[in-house]
Order: C-alpha cells, then structure tokens, then sequence
C-alpha cells in the first residue's frame, strides 16, 4: 500500500517545531528579564509584540476580554502569517494554501463565536432566535451561524492559493520568455533571466504584504464576531 503525504504536511511539522522552539527560548529570555530594565533583543520583541496584540484586542473587544482573548489572537496570527509566508523557503508548501488548514482554524473561531451567543443568549434564547422574527427563517438564521465558518476558511484558503498559482504561471511565462530569448540569441543557456527581476516583486506583495493582510483580516474578523454576539 503506498502511503501519500500530503504536501503541506511537511510544512505543518516545521512551523509547529520552529513556533514551539522559539516560545521556548522566549520564555526562558523573559524569565531572566530585570524588571528595572529596558528589555533587549528577542526579549524586546516578545514584550512589544504581547503589548501590541493586547492594545489590538482592547481596540475591537471590551477591555475585561483582553486577558481572555489575547493569547489566543497571538497565537493564531503568528502562526497564519507563518504559514502565510513559508513559501518563501523555496521548499515549503504555504499550509494555507489548503482548505484542510484553514478550515480547522476557522472552526476554532466558529466554535468560538457560538460559545459567546450561547452564553449571551442561554440555550432557549439561542434557539430562540433561530426562528425569529418568524419561524420560516429558521434556515437563513442557520445559514447565518455556519456562514462565519466558510467565509474563514475559503477566504484564508483563495487568497493564498492564488498567489502561489499566480507566481506559478510568471514562473512558467519567464522562464519560457527566457529560454525563447537564449535560442533567438542562439546561446545556450537555460537560466530564468525575466524571472530574477520580475519574481521578487511578486513575491514582495504575495507572500510578505497579501500574507500580513489576510492574517489582519483573519483575526480581526475573529474579534468583531466574537464581539458581535456579547
């Protein structure tokens, strides 16, 4: 029985183990951290980045949720533009790039977001509004409570698989341009010269920029979803 891998598998394990390893080293930078001291280095960075997803939380959630929601919102964006940004290695496949990552990470925010309408509302005041303002709208009010759930992922998932099937074609069109260019000049070169010149630009807005943006839009929308139902 051959036993196929898929690929974004590899690049799961690798930013698992790398995130894991770096909160490791951070966590024993911070311990050694003299509080009547400015923080330096990777200690530095740790606090400015804790300090800046607190402000961001406290700006789209009531304050008393910051300590409740704040990990959970750093976690999600390191590891999103993590993944968001993994093809840049050249031998990682973007793990968001598959509807079988975002989808989990959009149920944990799903699960979420219903978790916060079932303690606002109770469990009759839930279903209650399943069927309000009249109990044909039962199936739009359903379709309102899983529509969270698609949006996320597919979002998440088309963004970041069209940049890497765009970069794919440019790719594809240098190199062929290239190779047509060599022949023309009849040299015998096989070098993507179109390619080194025009591929860093894209990669620059697909992968860094696109990258950041849909890990903002990800946990922003989390946050106001969230905050919806309170």
């Amino acid at each position: 029985m051959k036993i196929i891998i898929a690929k974004e598998i590899p690049a799961i394990i690798f930013i698992t183990i790398s995130l894991c390893v770096l909160m490791y080293v951070v966590a024993q930078k911070i311990k050694k951290i003299n509080y009547l001291e400015t923080p330096k280095g990777i200690s530095f960075l740790a606090v400015l980045f804790v300090q800046t997803i607190d402000k961001f939380v406290g700006q789209n959630m009531d304050k008393e949720d910051v300590e409740l929601f704040s990990p959970y919102i750093a976690t999600i964006a390191l590891y999103i533009f993590c993944a968001n940004i993994s093809g840049l290695s050249g031998f990682l496949f973007p793990p968001t790039a598959s509807l079988s990552v975002t989808f989990p990470l959009a149920f944990i925010t799903w699960f979420l977001i219903e978790k916060q309408s079932l303690k606002t509302n109770g469990i009759k005041g839930f279903i209650k509004n399943l069927f309000e303002p009249l109990p044909i709208f039962v199936l739009p009010n359903v379709l309102g409570h899983i529509s969270p759930l698609i949006s996320l992922s597919v979002r998440l998932f088309g963004n970041i698989l069209s940049g890497g099937v765009i970069l794919t074609i440019v790719y594809w069109a240098t190199s062929n341009l290239s190779k047509f260019m060599f022949n023309l000049l009849q040299f015998n070169i096989n070098f993507n010269v179109f390619g080194i010149f025009i591929a860093p630009i894209l990669h620059l807005y697909f992968d860094i920029f696109a990258g950041f943006i849909q890990t903002f839009v990800f946990v922003s929308l989390t946050m106001v979803l969230i905050q919806k139902e309170k």
